[in-house]
């Protein structure tokens, strides 16, 4: 709980700051975990709305009726040697009803294979499946991967109509119930990764910091103070994130400055308190 206590005292408490490198054990990491968990449930939310925003949009009250409609506007798809064909008249384009941008485009002749050209989310070849993916951006997944995962082995000679595409139904509900909160497990992984790697090498900045305001600071001290001056870049990020408008021209930019601010504002705060020494 003093975690959660300790997140708007990171905006502006220097005494805060004294009793993080004073009194604090470890590396900050827990916190940094805390806080990282704690902005994105905002970020959920507001992404598991807008998905039931556009189900609302496209007419769909649920899964089940958006796979279904999905599935008959599919065409049979012939598997050989884990290439994929299909109707000779394509690309076909897949769409929501009421949505302009297209869900799927289907192009087996591989005439079509820049995903961005598109403007879909999906692109099909023979040989691979092109995914937008928000987080990463395009993605390539290679059929020879992805049909021995939908159960398609390389010697199969198999033809994927409606039928067969109906016993996927389960399966795909059951995933669009939890996809956000899937995305939102991965998502805080991958940030506590990268904030972990920022906070070291932030660390390693302060330990100049230090010299230069002759502290003496032990590494773990440091890490902490990094982790929790951290916080208002979180927070920034989450403003940007949650805008229907893009606030920051250079978000990177910006996020590197308040970092360096806080960081700086953290040892300041140690020594006008008098402190010069913590191991």
């Amino acid at each position: 709980m003093h975690y959660v206590k300790a997140i708007p005292l990171s905006l502006y408490s220097r005494a805060f700051y004294v009793n993080v490198a004073a009194v604090w054990k470890g590396w900050g990491l827990a916190y940094l975990c805390c806080v990282i968990l704690i902005t994105l449930i905002p970020v959920t939310m507001m992404r598991e709305h807008k998905l039931d925003s556009t189900m609302q949009e496209a007419g769909f009250e649920n899964y089940e009726q958006l796979f279904r409609y999905l599935v008959d506007s599919l065409p049979t798809i012939e598997v050989h040697n884990h290439r994929v064909k299909s109707d000779p008249n394509q690309p076909i384009t897949v769409s929501l009803p009421n949505i302009e941008r297209p869900v799927m485009v289907i192009d087996t002749t591989n005439t079509q294979q820049d995903l961005q050209a598109t403007g879909a989310f999906i692109l099909i070849n023979s040989d691979k499946v092109h995914v937008l993916d928000p987080r990463f951006g395009q993605e390539e997944l290679p059929m020879h991967d992805l049909l021995p995962a939908m159960g398609v082995e390389a010697s199969d000679e198999m033809v994927i109509d409606r039928e067969l595409f109906m016993q996927w139904e389960e399966p795909f509900v059951a995933m669009m119930h939890y996809v956000e909160w899937i995305y939102a497990i991965s998502d805080s992984v991958m940030l506590f990764v990268l904030f972990a790697v920022r906070i070291a090498v932030y660390a390693t900045i302060a330990i100049m910091l230090a010299q230069w305001m002759k502290l003496e600071l032990s590494f773990s001290v440091l890490m902490r103070l990094a982790a929790v001056s951290a916080t208002p870049v979180l927070l920034v990020q989450l403003l940007e994130v949650m805008s229907p408008m893009q606030l920051l021209a250079w978000p990177r930019a910006v996020y590197m400055v308040v970092h360096l601010a806080y960081l700086f504002h953290a040892l300041d705060s140690i020594k006008r308190a008098g402190i010069t020494k913590i191991k």
